[in-house]
């Protein structure tokens, strides 16, 4: 049987391993890497791997990513502990329509404009990770407790929209896995999404018996 798989993290499959016990021919691509937001995953397989018309589409699904769908700029993201001045693209939903913004990414000479002067830009508005007072002195950045309440609050917010079903976060991610299984579909290819939990997930399986 021949078989072409695209996957997204392929490198950590065994794909070869098992088509070799079942004395099956597959040939494996993957189309995703690490750090990778579910878009990325999307637009990599659109752009690079649909012509190849693979048989099966393997689409790693791990609860982390889908915050990365967020965020055009990973420094707010990593809340400036990421040195590399880089942006990327990302679905933005507007009554149910997904519109990709900052594609073309900027370069990083002029992502370092951009960033000094953010708050002014168009872009803002679309950057989840970014408070503008953060970067502006505040009366409760002279107390450590104002201040981790103040953090605290923010996180929870995301936290609400990563549980809840009307959440950006949730939207989002269920708008760019169908927006993926319908291209895949298109171009006559099976799409399969494979679970990847993290590991203090299976804690929880243990106790509880769901993921």
């Amino acid at each position: 049987m021949e078989a072409t798989i695209s996957t997204r993290g392929a490198t950590n499959l065994k794909w070869n391993s098992t088509a070799s016990a079942s004395n099956q021919r597959f040939w494996t691509s993957g189309s995703g890497g690490w750090g990778y937001a579910q878009d990325q995953a999307f637009l990599a397989h659109l752009h690079k791997w649909v012509i190849f018309q693979p048989d099966l589409v393997v689409f790693g699904f791990a609860i982390e990513n889908i915050r990365r769908n967020l965020y055009l700029f990973r420094y707010f993201y990593k809340q400036g502990r990421a040195e590399i001045p880089l942006s990327r693209p990302r679905f933005v939903l507007e009554d149910d329509h997904m519109t990709l913004i900052n594609s073309p990414t900027c370069s990083p000479r002029q992502t370092v404009k951009i960033l000094e002067n953010f708050s002014d830009g168009e872009l803002a508005e679309h950057e989840t990770f970014y408070h503008n007072d953060e970067y502006q002195a505040r009366f409760w950045h002279h107390s450590r407790l104002l201040s981790l309440l103040v953090a605290t609050s923010r996180e929870y917010k995301i936290y609400r929209s990563d549980n809840f079903s009307d959440g950006e976060v949730y939207l989002l991610s269920q708008a760019i896995i169908e927006a993926f299984a319908t291209a895949v579909h298109d171009n006559g290819s099976k799409f399969m999404i494979l679970h990847l939990p993290p590991g203090n997930h299976f804690e929880d399986y243990a106790n509880t018996g769901e993921f």
